[in-house]
């Protein structure tokens, strides 16, 4: 745990929740939740993916 910032925006209906969440390590983080069964739906560079959970929520994981 630690920090916590919510951001809300104004969306157009339809638009999926997104949580955002920075981990020391990007590529430890990618195995431990892939191995859980999350896909990687995104990647924007070696350190910032985004990921979909099994139950459908959508993740940003990056490493600063």
């Amino acid at each position: 745990s630690g920090d916590l910032t919510l951001f809300i925006e104004d969306q157009q209906p339809n638009v999926q929740v997104l949580l955002e969440f920075r981990v020391e390590d990007i590529e430890t983080a990618r195995k431990d939740l892939t191995n859980a069964g999350c896909q990687i739906t995104k990647e924007y560079g070696d350190k910032s993916i985004l990921i979909k959970d099994p139950y459908g929520m959508t993740f940003h994981l990056f490493q600063d």
